[in-house]
């Protein structure tokens, strides 16, 4: 299981280099990582750090996937 072996630290920058790199979003990049080391997505909460917690957060508010808070609309 790839949590026994990598920090959150470690696991965020490779997230953001996938998004960087690839031109992924957050989801789909935590998503395409959990592929290749075959892990589970669901095994990987407690891999996020709380800077990309809010990455997921917002890039999830922006596309609908979930109910954002309190923003005006503009």
């Amino acid at each position: 299981m790839l949590s026994e072996f990598i920090s959150k630290k470690t696991f965020s920058m490779r997230v953001e280099a996938r998004v960087k790199d690839e031109g992924l979003g957050y989801i789909d990049a935590i998503l395409a990582l959990c592929e290749d080391t075959n892990t589970d997505p669901a095994n990987t909460p407690q891999l996020l750090s709380t800077a990309l917690k809010a990455k997921l957060e917002a890039e999830a508010v922006s596309k609908n996937y979930i109910k954002g808070g309190n923003r005006l609309p503009i």
